[in-house]
């Protein structure tokens, strides 16, 4: 019985957690800006209140919206969002910014098959980050991330067009010396951006 009211009341928490409007500052394409408060729903929506207590506004998406900073209250940090084009279906996405640079990474937090360390899927659906990334010369439009093992020869191959021009990163790539995609692409920010 215990164990039934914490699950309950840990529940409750989330929920109320995940209902709740967060500061915000959106940046329209006209370079107006406007703070409030907001959340994101779904993962491409935002829902926007000029007050805590005003009538939510869904007025603002990918068609007005350059960014918009969100408060994370867990990290008590602003994180950044933009509208993005994926280039393999048109689609937009609403994506957090992650790694920023000539070469940027973006990702959104979606449902999905969990996988275990051993690459077996489970009969359930988790979160997962679905990651995306873009160069500055074609900053508007993302492609999703499909390779993320640095040590993999078909990492090089896959990124090509956004690492290509560098021939530290590729000789690091070539000598197995990196243990995580992400320092492939800030190193590369660091040391090869132009």
């Amino acid at each position: 019985m215990r164990k039934k009211f914490l699950l309950l009341i840990l529940f409750l928490i989330s929920i109320s957690y995940s209902n709740a409007q967060e500061e915000a500052t959106i940046t329209l394409h006209d370079g107006t800006i406007v703070e409030g408060f907001a959340k994101i729903r779904g993962t491409y929506k935002i829902k926007f209140w000029e007050t805590l207590e005003s009538t939510p506004n869904d007025d603002y998406n990918e068609w007005n919206v350059k960014e918009m900073q969100l408060y994370d209250p867990r990290k008590e940090t602003y994180d950044i969002y933009e509208y993005k084009k994926n280039i393999f279906n048109g689609g937009i996405v609403l994506l957090k910014q992650y790694i920023t640079g000539n070469v940027s990474i973006y990702y959104v937090v979606s449902r999905g098959t969990a996988y275990d360390s051993n690459g077996f899927s489970g009969n359930f659906y988790d979160r997962v980050n679905v990651y995306y990334i873009s160069k500055s010369s074609n900053n508007n439009n993302v492609a999703l991330m499909r390779k993320h093992n640095p040590k993999k020869k078909s990492f090089a191959r896959a990124y090509a067009t956004y690492i290509g021009d560098c021939p530290m990163i590729l000789e690091k790539l070539k000598n197995k010396e990196f243990d995580n995609w992400e320092d492939v692409f800030k190193q590369y920010n660091a040391n090869c951006s132009n």
